[in-house]
This record gives structure tokens, sequence and C-alpha cells, in this order.
């Protein structure tokens, strides 16, 4: 497939859409989408196509109504394109969302951080050191750029990078991340009102950034129907960047989480097991007091 596909994105973009439309497909060509290393670009991939197939969707709509053909044929290939895309999301979620600690286990590790703040504090500086997490170095030129851009000027620069106006040279870099990804969800509000949508709260999930199919009028005129097309067109690149974005911050915090907080989390449950049952446990005294 590597051979096949090489670095043609058209190509890799028609084995999307064949894979998530067609009734079969070869089970090689769905073993090599499933590699980690594909799935990133696989679920972008599939957010642009999905977003492009409800555009033509709702223009055929438009101009053959719902009964025509080719609109029904469209409207099955933008819902086999949305279903495979949910199923992508949840596979990349499940590979790259951190296991979370039950309850009891959180309350229980907090406290023994807590107990033990300057011993855990030395051992997290000495495991980012070596491995070369430390926030200290100098950032590169366009990272240190974009951060010190005024929010007008960077919201500009983010808008042009998702219409594809612009190469913005360091929006991938951890530094950014943050910043990126609100003003992503500050534009996408932006298109959602514009469209007649609520804005959606800062926790609201990519897929959220998409306009239903019922809310799309069915009877429009020529302008405003280019100015909707447009909108939509935007919040769909806008959705891949989105995605873009979390990945990049959730490989961050799970090469942090593997290299740094797991280790030193595990170096204080070995030294101090007998404390950490006791809170697990609920138990509020001093470890010394049991033996009393």
């Amino acid at each position: 497939m590597n051979r096949l596909i090489g670095d043609n994105v058209d190509n890799f973009h028609w084995l999307v859409v064949a894979e998530a439309v067609m009734p079969s497909v070869p089970p090689n060509v769905t073993a090599w989408l499933h590699q980690r290393d594909i799935l990133p670009a696989w679920l972008e991939a599939l957010i642009t196509y999905e977003g492009r197939h409800q555009v033509a969707w709702w223009t055929r709509r438009l101009d053959l109504g719902d009964d025509a053909p080719e609109t029904e044929t469209t409207r099955q290939t933008s819902k086999a394109l949305r279903d495979r895309l949910e199923q992508v999301r949840r596979l990349l979620d499940a590979g790259t969302n951190l296991p979370r600690a039950r309850p009891a286990q959180a309350v229980a590790l907090r406290r023994l951080r807590e107990s033990h703040a300057e011993e855990y504090g030395e051992i997290v500086t000495r495991l980012r050191r070596e491995h070369e997490l430390e926030e200290t170095e100098p950032l590169p030129r366009p990272v240190q750029r974009l951060l010190n851009m005024p929010d007008t000027a960077f919201s500009e620069l983010v808008a042009d990078d998702v219409s594809d106006r612009a190469d913005a040279e360091g929006l991938d870099h951890y530094a950014v991340n943050q910043r990126w990804k609100a003003t992503l969800r500050e534009l996408g509000n932006t298109a959602l009102v514009a469209l007649g949508q609520p804005p959606l709260p800062c926790n609201a999930h990519t897929a959220s950034y998409r306009v239903a199919d019922r809310a799309l009028p069915l009877v429009v005129s020529p302008a405003e129907r280019d100015v909707i097309t447009r909108r939509m067109l935007f919040l769909t690149f806008l959705r891949v960047r989105m995605q873009e974005a979390i990945h990049i911050g959730q490989i961050r915090r799970r090469r942090y989480n593997e290299l740094v907080a797991f280790p030193a989390d595990e170096y204080l449950l070995r030294k101090y097991f007998v404390e950490y049952a006791r809170y697990r446990l609920g138990c509020d005294e001093p470890v010394g007091a049991a033996s009393s």
C-alpha cells in the first residue's frame, strides 16, 4: 500500500472515500488504514470529504429536490462517510486518550503527591530533563513570532491557514497549541453564529462544529447560497485543523505521562505503598498513627 499511495495525497483521499462507501474492499486496505501513524490522516481526510459531500447534497437538494436520484445518492455517500468518520474518531481516541484512574485511586495518588511534594517535584524535574521535556530551551523564531502576535493578527493568520491562504509556520509547535485551539474555537463559533446556529462552549467536541443537515435552509437566493457554501466549507476545514491541534496536544500529553508522570507516581507508590493504601481506604490519620 505504501508503494501504491506514496506521497500522492489525491490517491490517499480516493482510497479513503472508496473504503468508506464501497460495499467491500480488500482486507489489506482497511488493515493499512488502521495503522497508528495513518489514523490521524485517515480521520482528517474523512472530515474533509464528509463536509464536501454535505455541501454537494445540500446544493443538489436545492437544485433537484429531495426525490432526485442524484440527491439521494449524494446523501447516502455523505452518510457513509459520516458513519466511517465516527468509527475512525473512536479508534483514534482509544489510541491517544490517556487511561483514567478510578476516583479512589486518583484521590489517593493526589494525596500521596501532596504528602511528598518536594520529593515528587525533584523526580519530575529529573525525568523532564532526562527526556528533554524541559520548556526552558529557546523557542524557534516562527514560534516566538506567533506567541508575540496580537490577538487580532493571530486570529486572521489562523483563519487564512484554515482557508489555505497562508502557511502559518510554527502553529504545530506545542508552545502555541493552546492559543491555536482557542482561536479555532472562536473562529468556529463566529461561523456557526453567521449560519444561524448557537455558539458552542469551549469544551465542545470537534464534531459539534458541523451544521446539522436539518438546519440547512431549503430556499435561498444565489448570493445566500454562495455565502452559506463558503461558511460550511470553512467549518469543514476548521474541523480538520481542530483535529490536528487536538492530536498534537494528545501526543505531547501522552509522552509526558509515559515518560514523566507515570514513572514518578510509580516511584511514590513503591516507596510509600502503605501510606497509599491507607489513603485508598479513606484513612486521614498520619501513617504512624496506625501502629500507636
